[in-house]
């Protein structure tokens, strides 16, 4: 009796090890939950090009709609790819660099001749959207050339996520997502709008204007402070630090799946969408990210006051 009984108890512990088996692998390690609650799409292209590691450049043809992004163990780039289709765009790797944009433009902006501009390395993150002209004027600064444009041109907009990558496929890039041509002359460029004739004509999205340099931020550039052990350290503001609590939505978080709990928050701010992780630090009370719920972030804040620091907690909610 004995022995039946602990046989029993062994293959039940064995049916336990299946049904947890079975779990794991319907959630694959690199697969992701996306709880995003509202964001652009423009902005949630960028952020999966991000997740996936794929330098990203998107024309003026992507709307500025906000979606709602609720899905379970799925890839970041099958999602980004569900997206473009969904969009009724096609994206097309372009000398390392993921180019959106229609499959018209795509067709006919592929047989444009290759730059010869400047083959220094660049890297620009806004997935919001700017002018094409600020991006291209900038190159044109750091490659001490000119660049000249119709008025078309100067009415485009470009999304771009990429690091480290030469000017020349930058440029070209950004002329086969906006729909452009070049005309290269020894010291300048002229960009001008393709006569696509067979294309049909999507409405221009607004850019968004941005002040300052078009590079990464590196937060304020002041020292921002965190509690160790009961006192207060010095350390170096982080990105998000630069922005007010009102100037910062929170749009809902990823979730890696993998060894542990590995959920990410996204939230948008005047420079675009981060993800931020728990620890990092956001607005401008040295705000440290002590947990990312299903509901919302709870936030340790350290408040100066009177030249002391007091330490503050509260909980943001995402949007329903």
């Amino acid at each position: 009796m004995a022995v039946s009984w602990k046989r029993a108890l062994k293959l039940t512990f064995l049916f336990f090890l299946l049904v947890l088996s079975g779990c794991n692998q319907s959630r694959p390690v690199g697969t992701y939950d996306f709880h995003i609650y509202t964001i652009d799409t423009r902005s949630m292209l960028g952020l999966l090009a991000e997740m996936d590691g794929k330098a990203f450049v998107a024309g003026d043809e992507i709307s500025n709609r906000r979606v709602r992004v609720m899905q379970d163990n799925t890839r970041p780039g099958v999602l980004f790819d569900q997206l473009v289709t969904h969009e009724g765009l096609s994206s097309h790797g372009l000398n390392g660099i993921t180019v959106v944009a229609s499959q018209c433009r795509i067709q006919q902006g592929l047989g444009a001749n290759r730059l010869s501009f400047s083959n220094k390395q660049q890297s620009f993150s806004f997935t919001a959207g700017i002018a094409t002209t600020h991006v291209t004027d900038y190159l044109a600064e750091i490659a001490k050339k000119q660049i000249d444009y119709d008025m078309p041109a100067k009415m485009s907009s470009i999304s771009l996520q990429l690091r480290e990558k030469p000017i020349d496929d930058i440029l070209s890039a950004i002329m086969l997502a906006d729909g452009l041509e070049a005309e290269n002359f020894s010291a300048a460029l002229k960009l001008q709008s393709a006569d696509y004739r067979h294309c049909a004509n999507r409405p221009l999205i607004q850019s968004t204007k941005y002040d300052g340099r078009y590079s990464f931020s590196q937060g304020r550039g002041m020292a921002c402070v965190s509690e160790r052990d009961g006192h207060i350290a010095s350390r170096l503001c982080e990105p998000a630090e630069e922005f007010d609590l009102s100037q910062i939505y929170l749009l809902g978080f990823v979730q890696k799946h993998g060894a542990g709990l590995n959920r990410k928050l996204v939230l948008e701010t005047p420079e675009g969408v981060m993800l931020l992780s728990p620890g990092n630090a956001f607005g401008k009370h040295n705000g440290q990210i002590i947990d990312i719920t299903e509901s919302g972030v709870r936030l340790r804040e350290l408040i100066r006051k009177n030249d002391q620091y007091i330490a503050s907690e509260r909980f943001l909610k995402f949007p329903q």
